[in-house]
């Protein structure tokens, strides 16, 4: 999943985001998602918009998040029920931005991030392992959690980042945390099994 996200990402670059769309390459035009637009454009952009980033920088952030979460997916030794639900989330992130107004043009795999971080620590809260990787699931949600509030996507669905020289929607990275906290629980979610007594005999 995280090569399938991140190496077609780094083979197209950035896209001149600041610019009129009209200036853009025509295959990376191809690939953009349109929010306002919802369902009335092609399917495949609801993956291939996460490929796409406006600058250099952005697309450096988003890779090292990638990296990390990778990394600490192979740390845990995170079973195909986790990775299934990153990947049904990439999509479902996107379609979460379906009608919305703001932003016309959205690019980047930010939301696709959020998403798998909120997998990726209800995996670890939830699952049958030593108390730190349930406490590292805890602060994984909780500071997702924090990062959302405080970018405040009801009132800010658009913020201008000058670090990566983008203009950010928050509201992406809500969808994300939103689509893989509820996928998530559903990944890890074990059926009760009960123990089974041996017969006896008096």
């Amino acid at each position: 999943m995280s090569l399938a996200l991140g190496a077609p990402a780094l083979w197209l670059g950035w896209v001149p985001l600041q610019q009129p769309l009209d200036t853009w390459p025509a295959w990376a035009h191809s690939l953009t998602l349109s929010p306002p637009q919802g369902l009335r454009q092609d399917g495949w952009r609801w993956w291939t918009c996460a490929w796409l980033h406006g600058s250099a920088a952005h697309l450096a952030g988003n890779m090292l998040a990638l990296l990390a979460i990778a990394a600490l997916g192979q740390q845990a030794r995170v079973r195909w029920p986790a990775a299934a639900a990153w990947a049904l989330a990439w999509p479902l992130t996107h379609l979460a931005l379906a009608g919305q107004a703001v932003p016309q043009i959205y690019v980047g795999a930010s939301g696709v991030l959020h998403a798998g971080v909120a997998i990726l620590g209800t995996h670890h809260l939830l699952s049958a392992a030593p108390d730190a990787r349930r406490t590292l699931g805890t602060l994984l949600l909780g500071g997702l959690a924090l990062k959302v509030f405080m970018e405040n996507p009801w009132q800010h669905p658009l913020v201008n980042a000058a670090d990566s020289a983008i203009t950010v929607a928050p509201w992406a990275h809500f969808t994300g945390s939103m689509v893989g906290g509820v996928l998530g629980l559903i990944a890890s979610w074990r059926p009760h099994r009960r123990r089974l007594t041996p017969p006896t005999s008096d």
